[in-house]
């Protein structure tokens, strides 16, 4: 599976404490740092690098059944998604669940963040070959007052297509 935007590795950890091999991306050394002192015996890789590209990680040319994108979404600008859409197919093996996390509500102070309004983050990543199959909104706990979340659980199409691109 992969963590991409992993933080301070805890989704990471323990994925991979159930047995999973776990790719974690985290562009912060400070965070990646923060991650192996928490879970020091986390058997997961740990990768720097960073949406909407992941340039390097798709160069190793692997591909995951499960991809985990955990309040990232709006730290990436609207005119990087469409780009971070087709990164994200990418490394989608067929059939792959994409599980993406929405902050919705106030930024906090001092955090730059952007939109993301559900139903065109989903419209966004079925033009790259997914369909959602679940969607559920949760309390945003320690993220600040006013602050909700929405996942999006999506399903990367069984066969290799070629994504369908909005025409301009």
């Amino acid at each position: 599976m992969l963590d991409v935007g992993a933080g301070s590795g805890a989704h990471a950890a323990a994925f991979a404490a159930l047995g999973y091999r776990v790719v974690a991306v985290e562009p912060s050394a400070g965070m990646r740092a923060e991650a192996a002192r928490l879970f020091p015996d986390a058997d997961l890789e740990w990768v720097d690098d960073r949406l909407p590209g992941l340039n390097s990680l798709r160069a190793r040319g692997e591909r995951f059944g499960f991809i985990l994108v955990n309040a990232v979404w709006m730290h990436v600008p609207p005119a990087d998604r469409d780009a971070a859409c087709a990164a994200l197919a990418d490394l989608a093996a067929p059939g792959a669940v994409l599980s993406v996390a929405l902050r919705q509500g106030p930024a906090p102070a001092g955090r730059a963040m952007h939109d993301c309004d559900p139903d065109t983050v989903a419209d966004e990543f079925t033009r790259h070959g997914f369909q959602e199959i679940d969607r559920s909104v949760h309390d945003g706990g320690a993220a600040g007052p006013g602050a909700t979340f929405v996942r999006l659980n999506l399903r990367r199409a069984m066969v290799d297509t070629p994504p369908t691109r909005r025409q301009p």
